[in-house]
C-alpha cells in the first residue's frame, strides 16, 4: 500500500489547508496558549474587569499577527476592532 505521508483524514485535511486556513489555525493556537498561561501571572486575581478585558483583547489582537503586538500594535488592533464593531452595529437586524 502506497503511503502519502498523511495517515488519517485529519492529517490529510491539515495538509490541504489554504494559507487563510493555516493563518486562522495559527491564530487560534496563539490565543489558546495565551489564555492557558493567563493564570500564571502573579496577582491576576487582583486585576480589575478593565484590566482583564484589555488583556484578553490584547491576546486576541496579537493572535492575528505581529502588526497587532506590543503597545503600538495594540492601538492598531483597537482601531480595527472599533471599525469592526461599527460595521456590525450598522447591519440590519
Amino acid at each position: 500500500m502506497k503511503r502519502d505521508g498523511c495517515s488519517t483524514p485529519l492529517k490529510k485535511a491539515r495538509a490541504a489547508r489554504t494559507p487563510a486556513q493555516k493563518r486562522m489555525a495559527a491564530a487560534v493556537a496563539y490565543l489558546q496558549k495565551y489564555m492557558a498561561t493567563y493564570d500564571k501571572q502573579a496577582f491576576y486575581t487582583e486585576y480589575s474587569d478593565t484590566t482583564y478585558i484589555s488583556d484578553i483583547l490584547y491576546g486576541l489582537g496579537a493572535s492575528l499577527g505581529r502588526e497587532y503586538q506590543m503597545a503600538g500594535g495594540f492601538e492598531r488592533f483597537k482601531a480595527r476592532l472599533r471599525e469592526h464593531l461599527k460595521e456590525r452595529t450598522n447591519e440590519p437586524v
